[in-house]
């Protein structure tokens, strides 16, 4: 009875694992939109990198210097 859990675990996984019949259809706007997200992340990240460079060098700065 202990390992309750782990059978209960294990029984989910195997029915998230097992594969099942898929009756859908991505369409290439499906792609496009995909990769225009993952291009407006990358470039959300580097101007909040831009913005903020100044603080996050002067946290690498004073551990370098706190080190020595």
């Amino acid at each position: 009875m202990k390992n309750y859990g782990l059978t209960l675990a294990t029984v989910a996984c195997l029915l998230f694992a097992y594969p099942s019949r898929a009756e859908a259809y991505l369409d290439p706007v499906t792609g496009s939109v995909a990769f225009q997200v993952a291009i407006a992340s990358t470039l959300t990240g580097l101007a909040a990198l831009k913005v903020y460079w100044r603080r996050v060098r002067s946290l690498f700065r004073k551990e370098a210097e706190g080190t020595e």
